[in-house]
């Protein structure tokens, strides 16, 4: 049986700390498994001594192998050497992770994307266009597999083709929120990877959440805020960034809008903002050759080709930010009839959708 399987299995016993040190006086998990009562006894109180023993004996470590293979989950200790090798560098990193998936390699860059769970079709697209962005540019996305900027960074990075790893709160087996399902699936299909600190079927509270945070903040080398309102679950996972040296990013917003007043703060307190993929690439060294820019440019002149004088008009009026009817057709000068028909074919095309109210931005 692997070493990993036994860190699982003495990471679990009810009142074993310092593990480490453990480890280091025994050789081994394993050592520390085979090890009778009385070795234990020499260097653990009396009490943590008898654990050990008695799970040890119990058949617990075969159980908990077992569900991993029902649930189609592994598990990797901080002392394997293909861990993650960014974890390894945070001062409270977890002794081990379970994980769903593949594991990205350890040269795998990685820029994390967190934000509001109620964020504006502006947030979304946001999301949307940064992950893909970076993705295209071969580095893998993570974020929280919330509802919101978490489920839109990880989107992004999927559409793109790329690698996208999803931390959970919960227990390993537990999609949250259920509404998720399909992403969760998705991404562990597309070669991406869901871990968690929390075994198959293992009970799980709210401060877990706050606590997975720093997960997320640890494994990557910069965060990128897109909506937060002021009192934000952002704010821990802000935190953990700064706490562990990462670069942070803010998306600036609308003045006018709830859900950019947390990341309109950063910026003004000092936060580099973020107008687009290459602020951050260049803040984390990675240099991106002209002819991409080349290509998004032809990329976008195919999207627009065959448009009519007044559907270009319309792109040119329309931003992430929703706009009326009402302000479209005066910033156009189109007759309303013929607007909405525009509208519709542009719709139809995919280069602009409604929301609600009547409003409408773009998608490109």
């Amino acid at each position: 049986m692997r070493e990993d399987l036994y860190v699982m299995w003495l990471s679990r016993i009810k009142g074993i700390k310092n593990i480490d040190n453990l480890i280091e006086y025994f050789g081994s998990a394993e050592e520390i498994y085979k090890a009778d009562r009385n070795e234990l006894c020499t260097v653990l109180p009396a009490d943590n001594a008898i654990n050990i023993a008695k799970a040890a004996a119990d058949g617990s470590l075969y159980k908990m192998t077992e569900e991993l293979d029902r649930v189609g989950a592994d598990y990797i200790s901080k002392y394997n050497k293909n861990f993650p090798e960014a974890l390894k560098t945070i001062d409270d990193c977890p002794i081990g992770i379970y994980y769903k998936g593949i594991l990205p390699p350890k040269t795998k860059r990685k820029v994390s994307m967190v934000g509001s769970r109620r964020c504006t079709e502006y947030g979304k697209h946001a999301a949307l266009k940064l992950a893909g962005e970076l993705a295209d540019c071969g580095l893998a996305i993570v974020s929280g597999l919330a509802t919101g900027v978490d489920a839109y960074a990880h989107e992004g990075a999927l559409r793109h083709d790329g690698i996208t790893i999803g931390v959970l709160g919960t227990a390993i087996d537990k999609v949250y929120p259920a509404s998720n399902r399909q992403l969760f699936d998705e991404i562990i299909e597309k070669n991406g990877s869901i871990i968690s600190e929390h075994a198959p079927g293992e009970e799980t509270y709210g401060s877990d959440f706050v606590k997975r945070n720093r997960l997320i903040a640890g494994l990557s080398e910069a965060l990128v805020v897109v909506e937060a309102e002021t009192k934000s679950g952002t704010s821990s996972t802000v935190d953990a960034a700064l706490k562990y040296g990462r670069s942070v990013f803010a998306v600036p917003g609308s003045i006018f809008s709830k859900y950019s007043e947390g990341t309109n703060r950063m910026i003004r307190d000092g936060c580099p903002p973020v107008l687009g993929a290459g602020d951050i690439l260049l803040e984390i060294g990675i240099t991106v050759d002209k002819p991409d820019i080349v290509d998004e440019e032809k990329d976008m002149s195919d999207k627009l080709e065959g448009l009519s004088e007044a559907g270009k008009s319309i792109i040119k009026s329309l931003s992430y930010e929703p706009t009326d009817f009402e302000t479209l057709a005066a910033k156009t000068g189109i007759p309303e009839s013929s607007l909405r028909a525009e509208i519709t074919l542009l719709e139809i095309r995919k280069l602009v959708t409604k929301v609600p109210g009547q409003r409408y931005i773009l998608v490109i």
